[in-house]
């Protein structure tokens, strides 16, 4: 083991840490608890039953009340930004290991945006060696395109998010996991329980329709997940699942570039 990867081993374990304490606080926020000014427990949501005029149908929905905290956008950021760092490092240390760190030009993972891109990245600017090009082609750090094979596009949105300077938000995925619907007894037969989606703009998902004849119980249950608030596909993923998939890509690129510094070095 070669301590120059000390370093970008040590930004993976923080993104991983932050991780966890992220995943522990979207589920502590989504948990009964008390929340002021409200003195008796709560979730972060209330049922509320809107009728339609004509038939007094029942549309039975759960709107927030509260926020997403904002400490779970620094935990998520402060993962995105340990993780993109190790890149750099892993990269660093390799160099660093072979004793051919550049003079010039900044040394840092190349994402790009076309195989093209990543060619002429490796070969024209001579900052990285040669030794490491045929690992870093096998990352593809590009997303997918026409006239090419490979790429990642969330992998790529990703890395691009983090190096944006400005904090990325969070929100509610639009696709609300009902791990259970409510139990409904109703004189008529028709019920409407649809896909649960969430509603951004409302802040709300829609639960079911019943008729006037109906009483729907409270014993549904709710799994819901956080992601960040950009487009797709970035933003249709868990936040958690998604910084997990990047930290492991991150921890087999500082292996695998270790392991050549090794057979290098011998």
């Amino acid at each position: 083991m070669l301590r120059a990867f000390d370093r970008p081993k040590e930004s993976i374990r923080w993104a991983r840490e932050a991780v966890d304490e992220f995943q522990s606080g979207f589920r502590q926020f989504f948990e009964e608890q008390t929340r002021p000014p409200v003195l008796h427990p709560c979730y972060p949501y209330v049922r509320i039953i809107d009728l339609e005029p004509e038939t007094f149908d029942q549309i039975h929905k759960l709107r927030f009340c509260y926020a997403l905290p904002r400490a779970l956008e620094r935990k998520a950021n402060e993962a995105l930004q340990n993780i993109r760092n190790s890149f750099d490092q892993s990269l660093f240390a390799a160099c660093t290991a072979i004793h051919k760190v550049p003079r010039r030009g900044d040394l840092r993972f190349p994402w790009c945006t076309t195989p093209n891109d990543l060619a002429a990245r490796l070969n024209k600017r001579q900052i990285i060696p040669a030794e490491f090009h045929e690992i870093i082609r096998r990352e593809e750090p590009y997303p997918t395109g026409d006239g090419y094979t490979g790429g990642n596009d969330t992998i790529r949105q990703i890395a691009h998010l983090a190096n944006d300077k400005h904090t990325v938000g969070l929100k509610v995925l639009t696709h609300a996991a009902v791990a259970r619907p409510p139990s409904i007894m109703s004189l008529d037969p028709w019920v409407v329980v649809p896909e649960p989606s969430w509603n951004m703009v409302k802040n709300e998902i829609f639960l079911c329709k019943v008729s006037p004849r109906s009483k729907v119980h409270d014993n549904y249950q709710l799994s819901l997940q956080v992601a960040f608030d950009v487009s797709a596909p970035v933003g249709d993923m868990a936040a958690d699942t998604l910084l997990g998939e990047f930290a492991d890509r991150a921890k087999r690129f500082a292996e695998v570039i270790e392991a050549r510094c090794t057979r290098l070095i011998q």
